[in-house]
C-alpha cells in the first residue's frame, strides 16, 4: 500500500467499486479542495470515476 494512500483508493484500482466505496472516494475529493484530475493522480482515482 502506498503512503498516504485511504483504503478505499486501491480498492477502486483492483476491482468494481461498491456504491459506498464510490461515496467515500466523492466525499473525500470534495473534502480534499484539489481540482478533479489533481485529485485523481494523487489518489489513484480514474478521473472518469469523479466525473461520472
Amino acid at each position: 500500500m502506498s503512503e498516504g494512500a485511504a483504503p478505499w483508493t486501491l480498492a477502486c484500482m483492483s476491482k468494481p467499486v461498491g456504491k459506498q466505496e464510490w461515496f467515500r472516494g466523492v466525499e473525500a475529493f470534495q473534502a480534499s479542495g484539489l481540482t478533479q484530475q489533481e485529485f485523481s493522480r494523487q489518489s489513484g482515482l480514474r478521473l472518469s470515476t469523479l466525473q461520472s
